[in-house]
């Protein structure tokens, strides 16, 4: 049952340089309900099941290094994620429901296949720290201009260059990497 069970990791270390062996989460997972951290980074999940929504006490979920392709849109029901870890898997889009993901500090998203930027990303207002590193951006959403408290943003293996994106209204940001592949 582990209905008070607060912390999961089912992640593997970078030491050992492997992953494990898991390839889909049962739709159980859905029953944690009191987990507020879940590591499952360094696996070989291609898919999430809709459970993962019913998580709404998670603050930190780590899916880094897996081979998703895209999230289930129950991922905007995690109303109190601060981070979510989603670099190096396969995703193409992300759901217009991340939006509803306002009380999120960083999201990182480097290493996927992202064309795009959902427009509700801009619904983001907690935002102090994005990574969209090494996608295939060739533009940025204006909604992102609304991401004032944006501190750290990571762009760089983008297409970016003809991008028209008003960097000067994110008047917090402090770090930002911007290179176009050659």
């Amino acid at each position: 049952k582990l209905t008070n069970l607060a912390y999961l990791q089912l992640g593997h270390s970078r030491m050992f340089q492997r992953h494990n062996q898991l390839t889909r989460l049962p739709p159980e997972i859905g029953n944690l309900g009191s987990l507020t951290w879940l590591g499952l980074y360094r696996n070989n999940l291609t898919e999430l099941p809709a459970e993962i929504g019913d998580l709404t006490n998670l603050m930190f979920l780590n899916l880094d290094d897996n081979r998703l392709k895209e999230l289930p849109p129950t991922i905007g029901n995690l109303a109190n994620l601060k981070i979510l870890a989603l670099a190096n898997n396969e995703l193409t889009e992300l759901p217009p429901e991340i939006g509803r993901l306002t009380g999120l500090t960083e999201l990182l998203l480097g290493g996927n296949h992202l064309t795009n930027l959902p427009a509700e990303v801009g619904n983001l207002s907690a935002l102090t720290e994005l990574f969209v590193e090494d996608n295939r951006l060739r533009e940025l959403p204006s909604e992102l201009e609304k991401l004032t408290g944006l501190s750290i943003l990571h762009l760089y293996g983008n297409d970016l260059g003809q991008s028209e994106f008003d960097f000067s209204r994110l008047a917090n940001l402090t770090y930002l990497l911007i290179e176009t592949p050659r």
